[in-house]
Formats: structure tokens, C-alpha cells, sequence
């Protein structure tokens, strides 16, 4: 089967592919496991369904028309000087690592760089640590706690957020299953001058720093020309500004990966696409690809990619959104 999550949690659907031994549609009792970028299936013979974006093509964009055979009798009186060039943008949020999650405009860690991968749940923040440049305690929020923080083991049970009112704290469970508390506030944030730990444990303080996004680069204004030319060019070229290269589109199609809807599809560790044996399964836990997600499910998807070819196992999964 092919699996589709559903997008809440760990709940999937699962599709029959193109083999006849299990012709099951939307299945929902499986599930698609996640632990920080690693994802597995519960269950055999499934796969789990991933695609990324493509890039098409930029229209060609219509041609310079062409120029005036006279020149400007006479200059503007005032030309317009040449525009400040659009200054350095700052660098934008460092890339993800083991210990830092980017989301919503900020790089989130804990105080003293817990790995959020970690699932030993017996790491705890309870002796005084500094407060890292750039860095601050962060309020609650439902949205940031669930992509950042439940998601993921982070080697804890507990992950503190600041209620702004002194050391008064917030504390919510990591993606641990030993302790699975929500809202909990009689646990308090210490501080000492720039300094932070918990009073209890198994416990982290989560803090987090504004990410700088590059500003677009703007146009310039092309600076006018300073004196009109005295007489025109005998044979001024009327040819068109020629169009830019385009960006490269999708990748071809390859024995494990199909191309619909401008998006290029494959599964999570590269099954063939072609492959009759049905007994191929996803069931241990691998890296999601650079720039590829997991798929909603839609019937236009699951007709196109999934069910007119057999992929090497009986069901694919998909996420619902």
C-alpha cells in the first residue's frame, strides 16, 4: 500500500498501488511514525508518498519595442541622477542542525543546545546557563509548541515557555510518551542576572532568536542619459532585448520518481516505480529528501502516480491536510 498522512500527527491514509493482492482505499488505522526529519511506516508492505515542487518555465516576456529614428531634440532640464544602489541585505536564519528548528521567523533551541532528535528523556536544563547572544525565552503559542516542540523527542519530557510575569513558566510536553503534560505551571524559570535554569526536571527552557530574511532585490532605474545624441545612428539596430534564461524544469522522470501536476513524486527511500514485487516496505526509519514533503491526499494524485503502477509494495500512504 501507499501511505498519506493526514496531518494530524501520525494519522495516515493508505491506497492500494497498482498490484492486486490488497485493494484497500483510504484505509486510516496505519500510521506514518515521525522522529525530528526521520519518518517510517507502522506496518508492511506500505510506502510512504513524497513529492517537491517543480520549477516551470518563465513566459518570454514581450520584446523591447524598437528604438525612435530621431533623437530627443532637446534634454530634460533636470535629468534625474543615477538612483543609490539597493544596499547588502542582511544573511537570512542559518540552516537547520541538530539542535536548532526554523520556524515562523525565528531558529528555535533549548538553553543549552539539547539535540532535538534525542530521545533519551533524561536531559535537564536545572543548573544556571547564559543566555546565548541574540536569544530570548519564548511566549506560548499552541502553533509553535506543535511544530516545534511536540514533534520531536529534544532528549526531555518537558519544554518551558515564559508567561511574561517574572519566573512564572508554562511547561508542555516534548514528543517523549513518558510524561505527556499540557499547560503545567507549577514549575518556575530561575534566573540569575543572564543566566536561566529550571527548578525541576526532566526539563528544558526553549528560546529562540528573529531570523533576518533577505529583502527583494529592487529594480534600478537606468540613469538617463546626459546629453541628447547630436545625430541619429545611420543604421540603428532594431533588434528586440533577447529574453532571459529560463530557470531548468523539472528533473526528467526517473525508474523511481513520476512527474504530475507540477510537482515531481517519489517515495520516501526511492522505491522503483516499475517493481511487481509486492513485499518492498518502508518500515524503518529514513531522512526526508532535501525539499520534499509528504503528500495530501487527492483522487487525481492517487490515479495518476499511485494506483497505475505497482511500486514494489501493496499500499501507499498520504496525508488528508
Amino acid at each position: 500500500g501507499m501511505m498519506f498522512t493526514t496531518g494530524k500527527g501520525e494519522l495516515a491514509e493508505t491506497w492500494h498501488t497498482g498490484q492486486t493482492q490488497w485493494m484497500g482505499v483510504g484505509k486510516k488505522s496505519w500510521r506514518i511514525n515521525r522522529l525530528g526529519n526521520k519518518y517510517k511506516t507502522n506496518n508492511c508492505n506500505l510506502a510512504i508518498l513524497i513529492r517537491k515542487a517543480c520549477v516551470t518555465l518563465p513566459p518570454t516576456p514581450a520584446p523591447t519595442p524598437a528604438p525612435t529614428a530621431e533623437p530627443t531634440p532637446q534634454p530634460s532640464e533636470a535629468p534625474t541622477l543615477a538612483p543609490t544602489p539597493a544596499p547588502t541585505p542582511k544573511p537570512p536564519c542559518a540552516a537547520e542542525s541538530s539542535t536548532t528548528v526554523n520556524y515562523g521567523g525565528y531558529q528555535y533551541r533549548t538553553l543549552t543546545g539539547l539535540h532535538q532528535d534525542d530521545t533519551s528523556p533524561n536531559k535537564c536544563e536545572n543548573s544556571y546557563a547564559p543566555m546565548p547572544a541574540g536569544y530570548s525565552l519564548v511566549p506560548f503559542s499552541k502553533a509553535v509548541w506543535t511544530n516545534v516542540v511536540k514533534n520531536r523527542p529534544w532528549g526531555t519530557h518537558g519544554m518551558m515557555f515564559t508567561t511574561g510575569k517574572g519566573e512564572l513558566a508554562e511547561t508542555w510536553h516534548t514528543g517523549q510518551t513518558q510524561w505527556m503534560g499540557v499547560g503545567k505551571k507549577s514549575w518556575r524559570i530561575n534566573r540569575l542576572g543572564n543566566k536561566y535554569k529550571t527548578n525541576n526536571c526532566n526539563l528544558a527552557i526553549l528560546i529562540r532568536k528573529a531570523c533576518v530574511t533577505l529583502p527583494p532585490t529592487p529594480a534600478p532605474t537606468p540613469a538617463p542619459t546626459a546629453e541628447p545624441t547630436p545625430q541619429p545612428s545611420e543604421a540603428p539596430t532594431l533588434a528586440p532585448t533577447p529574453a532571459p534564461t529560463p530557470k531548468p524544469p523539472c528533473a526528467a522522470e526517473s525508474s523511481t520518481t513520476v512527474n504530475y501536476g507540477g510537482y515531481q513524486y517519489r517515495t520516501l527511500t526511492g522505491l522503483h516505480q516499475d517493481d511487481t514485487s509486492p513485499n518492498k516496505c518502508e518500515n524503518s526509519y529514513a531522512p526526508m529528501p532535501a525539499g520534499y514533503s509528504l503528500v495530501p491526499f487527492s483522487k487525481a494524485v492517487w490515479t495518476n502516480v499511485v494506483k497505475n503502477r505497482p511500486w514494489g509494495t501493496h499500499g501507499m500512504m498520504f496525508t488528508t491536510g
